[in-house]
């Protein structure tokens, strides 16, 4: 659902990580330069998407997504309106 975003490299149900039950990893796009801000809210949903995911599967967040993933929506959303300038539309 997000076109900006890139594509799924590998979907993990089951994780080595006593943190994590799964992820998600992405293909990296080597000849990215610079983020526009609608890939950068992308990156907002699609890290929002694994803290519903796992209350709409356990009901309840882990310290996997409700840890990491909303550290990086926090410090990707300041870092959009402070350094990037991206605070209106």
């Amino acid at each position: 659902f997000c076109p900006h975003y890139p594509g799924i490299e590998r979907i993990t149900i089951r994780s080595e990580m006593s943190w994590a039950g799964g992820y998600v990893r992405f293909k990296h796009e080597p000849d990215e330069i610079g983020l526009t801000r609608e890939r950068l809210l992308e990156d907002l949903v699609v890290l929002c998407g694994g803290i519903e995911s796992e209350r709409l599967l356990l009901g309840d967040v882990s310290t996997g997504a409700a840890g990491s993933d909303l550290e990086r929506v926090t410090a990707t959303a300041r870092g959009m309106v402070e350094y990037g300038g991206m605070g209106r539309t």
